[in-house]
């Protein structure tokens, strides 16, 4: 294995830059206990998807402040890989995370398929599906395959969400897909089947504040497959005391530009757009995803003890299934469009003090490279339904994670692995941000938003503090990780 970062040498020069007045990328952690977390989940997003909404963003010629927020470090001071293996069928094998994802077996010269796409055989691990990636991520325990915040032998986990709401803040979710999906349903429901769509539903009703969504039974082609028979009628009809059902994209858009709210005060809301599968882009008829991802933070931005939002993207997963390059691009792009403007709602109300903004994948899906396959690097196709990747599956690389404001310090704590392959190759893209090759496993998502989330507010050191805590940061500067390659550059693939 290799060694991980010691971060200390880059807290001090934070801090030394800080006292003496120097530029301090991105938006730090601030001490404070995160208010209000916000997790944005772009659903099989690895990093050639991220290459890949980048050449189709800059394709396009957009003005300077709408490139995406990848290409702009001092937006996200924390930028991470995530691992996301989930447990093996039988949950009584012995998980061993140094086998489940190992850089070695990964990038091995000479891979098969199948070695890219399963972890080692014996490490008690398989490829993640998204209902046990978004379980590990909202509970913090790995589950297997099919199951909703529910351990392997079918046990409740508390979400982080439940811990929200124990604190007293207002939960939602927000997805391009049915809002009863593996992603979301994780958020606010518990189920040994992730398609138990109506027990989930009725669950997400009670749980959450606000849950936004498509699987709108009035949609055409729609049923209620996805909600059940129990309360759509009565909420399709307002006769279910205490709902608010959205369904027009003019609604969405008054909420998401703050001309209508909508009073949670004994009241949730229930949007459901008019289209029954994943939103089609460029619909006149359905809004965006930066449309509904600010109409979900009005409305839960209200009252004084703050709120938790997952926001997800569910179409980079649905296209890439269909290894349809092209289109993949196209909805990664409009992740990345949202999460640039989710930062600029957090940075024009001023809330970075208080609020933890995290920015990830729950899996990587197609196993997608360039057009000379196994290690090439993504280009933008030219035609409308090019395929380049090598499955329509998911895969086990490690998925990006990029964090800021309070508490985004709190990920350095749960460094648990570095592939110095992973730093390599992520790194020669062209106007991409160098990444470090450290890597955290999905699990310390869940940790580190509820350490964030309940953590004593810290003080604000003295200046002279900073000036001690800084030298101190330099003089650890010698342990910082040093990349090990055995034989020189290593032959990839």
């Amino acid at each position: 294995m290799y060694n991980k970062i010691n971060v200390s040498a880059i807290t001090g020069i934070v801090l030394l830059l800080s006292f003496f007045g120097g530029p301090v990328f991105g938006q730090t952690d601030s001490g404070k206990a995160a208010k209000n977390v916000i997790l944005m989940i772009g659903d099989g997003m690895g990093f050639n998807a991220v290459e890949l909404g980048r050449l189709y963003q800059k394709s396009l010629a957009v003005a300077e402040n709408q490139l995406p927020f990848y290409d702009d470090p001092s937006k996200f001071p924390v930028y991470l890989g995530v691992t996301t293996f989930m447990l093996d069928s039988d949950p009584k094998t012995n998980l061993d995370p140094d086998k489940a994802y190992n850089p070695d077996y990964y990038w091995e010269k000479g891979t098969t398929v199948n070695q890219r796409l399963q972890p080692e055989i014996g490490s008690g691990a398989k490829t993640t599906m998204s209902d046990a990636a978004s379980t590990a991520i909202h509970t913090g325990e790995k589950t297997t395959s099919g199951r909703i915040s529910v351990d392997a032998y079918g046990k409740t986990l508390q979400t982080i969400a439940e811990i929200a709401s124990a604190e007293g803040k207002k939960t939602g979710t927000a997805s391009t897909v049915p809002l009863t999906h593996a992603t979301p349903a994780a958020v606010g429901a518990h189920n040994v089947s992730r398609y138990n769509y109506g027990d989930i539903f009725e669950q997400m009703l009670t749980n959450l504040d606000v849950m936004i969504g498509t699987g709108n039974p009035n949609a055409p082609g729609g049923n209620t497959g996805y909600v059940g028979n129990q309360s759509w009628p009565g909420l399709r009809d307002g006769t279910l005391e205490g709902y608010t059902l959205v369904e027009q994209r003019t609604d969405f858009e008054s909420l998401a530009d703050g001309t209508k709210t909508i009073s949670l005060e004994n009241n949730k809301v229930v949007g459901m757009f008019e289209t029954f599968d994943s939103i089609a882009l460029n619909d006149s008829n359905i809004p965006s995803l930066s449309t509904i991802s600010l109409a979900t933070l009005n409305l839960l931005n209200q009252g004084d003890n703050g709120f938790f939002a997952m926001i997800e993207g569910g179409g980079i997963d649905w296209r890439a299934e269909a290894n349809n390059t092209r289109d993949t691009a196209q909805q990664q792009a409009a992740f990345a469009q949202a999460v640039n403007d989710v930062w600029n709602w957090i940075n024009v109300n001023q809330m970075w003090e208080d609020t933890l903004l995290i920015v990830t994948a729950d899996h990587e899906t197609g196993d997608l490279w360039g057009p000379e396959g196994l290690g090439s690097h993504v280009v933008l196709p030219q035609d409308g339904t090019n395929v380049w990747g090598i499955s329509g599956n998911h895969s086990n690389a490690i998925v990006p994670l990029w964090a800021a404001g309070a508490g985004s310090g709190l990920f350095a704590n749960f460094e648990t692995g570095y592939d110095p392959f992973a730093e390599e190759f992520w790194s020669e893209l062209q106007g991409s941000r160098s990444f470090s090759g450290n890597y955290i496993d999905n699990t310390d998502i869940f940790n580190a938003m509820k350490e964030a989330m309940l953590r004593p507010s810290a003080a604000v050191p003295e200046p002279s503090t900073l000036l001690i805590l800084g030298l101190a940061g330099l003089a650890a500067a010698p342990t910082i990780r040093k990349r090990i390659v055995k034989t020189g550059k290593r032959e990839r693939f």
